[in-house]
Parts: structure tokens; C-alpha cells; sequence
């Protein structure tokens, strides 16, 4: 079950620290709320108690990632919860580490926006953007990096475990219902008109780094067939969860926005004529008249 925690803020990342950066989603009170006392178990030193490893390389851009369970929560699928919450809420953790990262994309994230001094850093600063402009993201809980000197090759991120979520191809591939499929890419399509005035530049942007849940908050009336009045039904939730080569642009200028655009209109997707078409026109219609014109040309041309 996650705790009421509110979106965290963009941290800076000082150069010259000697003692480990940790910063944490308002809310958290430090490292007891995942039952540690030390970070180091965050950095990967030692596991933490009911870490299990999902796969990466902890030098590359991407980072290694694991799963480890807050206390309060079952080790196991229908065990004993184990130990008692402690500020987080129970449920499953998402951590991403790196350790000795290659210098290039420590470069390139220390002198593109958002200045980071860290991938981990890096990542929680694009996240808490996102967030901040309505992108639907996994839950930032903690960041902590060390090492003095301009960068810091060590570093990791806690996020929120996703939960009910499939991949937007995936998702799509499964719906049987027209209803349901179209409450999907209107989901979709709001979504992607935050992501265009979000100002975040994704070059590498692909429809797999979007997840879908039928679970949301959001309600969508639609009219009933039968006699008892409308009935409301809730559109699924959209996040984005990869951000590879991810910086923070400002105003994106229309080839960039109709290259993002393009990237999401993939063959995967199986979306017919008039799906894109609608899609497209949703989307758009969150920018300003000449630019919507200009990208919407674009596209055409594309």
C-alpha cells in the first residue's frame, strides 16, 4: 500500500562533497523508512534484506536494477508480512544503481540540463520535472550519489514499483473491447500532449517506454446503452518509464516535437488510419496554432 507522499522537488548536485548526497521525497524522514540505518546497502555494498536482481549493467546510462520490499511487506506472495511500515507505506521498490559509470554519460549529464552530477541524480531531476508538468512517472523516493570531484561515478534511485502496468504494444495488443481500447488512446493522447509541453527532448523515444494501467484516478463519463443514466468509467493510466538520452529543452521546436511524435507512431502499435489520425489531432491540440500547423506538416511529410 504506497503512502500520501508528495512529488519531490529537483535537487543540485554541489561539486566537492565528500560524504555521501541523499535527498528524499517530502514526507520520508531518511533511510529508517526502509528499515536501514546506513546507505550503503543503497550503493549497492551489501543486498537488502529481500533484494532480488532484475538485470542491467551498472556502468552503462541505464544502470543495474533491483527490487527489494519495504518493511511491512511480504517477502514472499501470500507470506507473512515482515517487519511493521515505516513511513514509505508497504509494497515493492524499485532501485537502479551505478557503480563506476562510464564517463560519457557522466559528461553529458554534468553539462546538459538538467545539470547532474550523477545518472541517479540525473534521472530523479528529469522524473521530478515530469511530474511537476503532469507526465505520469514511477514515484521517486529516494537519490543518493558519492564521490568528490566534478562527477560521481557511484550513485542510485529508488522509485515506487509499478504495479497492474504492461507495456503500451503489449496493452494495446491485448484489448478485445473497441470501449476499452478507445478509453486507452484517449489516455494516451492527453499524455502525449503533456509530454510535448513538458520540454523534456527524448531522441530515443520509443511506444515500449510508455506503460499503461486500467487502474487510475482519472474518470471518463461515457454514455449508457441501457436506462439507468451515464455510467462513469476510468480511463487507464499512462506513465512513462525509460527516459534514455532524456534533457531538459525549454520550448522543443517543431521538428523535434514531430520526431517524437513519429517515434511513438510505430508498427507495433497496430493503430489504423483513423486512429493516428485522431491521436494526432489530440495531441496537437495542446500547442499553439502556427507551431500545431508546422509539426502537423511535418508529420504529413514524414
Amino acid at each position: 500500500m504506497a503512502s500520501s507522499i508528495q512529488s519531490p522537488r529537483r535537487i543540485s548536485s554541489p561539486r566537492g562533497a565528500a560524504e555521501p548526497r541523499l535527498a528524499f521525497a517530502p514526507g520520508l524522514s531518511g533511510l529508517g523508512a526502509f528499515g536501514l540505518d546506513a546507505a550503503d546497502a543503497l550503493f549497492g555494498d551489501r543486498p537488502i534484506d529481500g533484494e532480488a536482481r532484475l538485470g542491467g549493467d551498472a556502468r552503462s546510462e541505464v544502470g543495474e536494477r533491483s527490487r527489494f520490499p519495504l518493511p511491512g511487506t511480504p517477502h514472499v506472495p501470500g507470506g507473512p508480512p515482515v517487519g511493521r511500515p515505516r513511513g514509505a507505506g508497504t509494497g515493492w521498490c524499485v532501485i537502479e544503481r551505478w557503480r563506476a559509470a562510464a564517463l560519457r554519460p557522466l559528461l553529458a549529464a554534468r553539462f546538459s540540463t538538467p545539470r547532474s552530477a550523477s545518472l541517479a541524480e540525473r534521472r530523479w531531476n528529469l522524473l521530478c520535472h515530469l511530474r511537476g508538468e503532469g507526465v505520469g512517472t514511477p514515484e521517486p523516493l529516494c537519490v543518493g550519489a558519492r564521490g568528490a570531484g566534478l562527477v560521481s561515478r557511484d550513485s542510485f534511485l529508488v522509485t515506487r514499483e509499478l504495479t497492474g502496468f504492461k507495456s503500451l504494444p503489449e496493452w494495446l495488443a491485448e484489448q478485445r473491447s473497441s470501449a476499452d481500447r478507445r478509453l486507452g488512446l484517449e489516455s494516451l493522447r492527453a499524455a502525449v500532449g503533456k509530454l510535448l509541453l513538458a520540454g523534456v527532448w527524448l531522441p530515443r523515444l520509443e511506444p515500449a517506454h510508455l506503460a499503461v494501467s486500467p487502474m487510475s484516478s482519472d474518470c471518463h463519463e461515457a454514455a449508457s446503452l441501457g436506462a439507468g443514466g451515464p455510467r462513469v468509467r476510468r480511463l487507464p493510466s499512462i506513465v512513462l518509464v525509460e527516459l534514455p538520452g532524456a534533457r531538459l529543452s525549454g520550448a522543443l521546436p517543431a521538428p523535434r516535437l514531430a520526431e517524437m511524435l513519429g517515434r511513438l507512431d510505430a508498427p507495433e502499435l497496430e493503430l489504423s488510419r483513423r486512429e493516428r489520425l485522431w491521436l494526432l489531432s489530440g495531441a496537437l491540440a495542446v500547442l499553439p496554432a502556427p507551431l500545431r500547423s508546422e509539426v502537423r506538416g511535418l508529420v504529413a511529410r514524414s
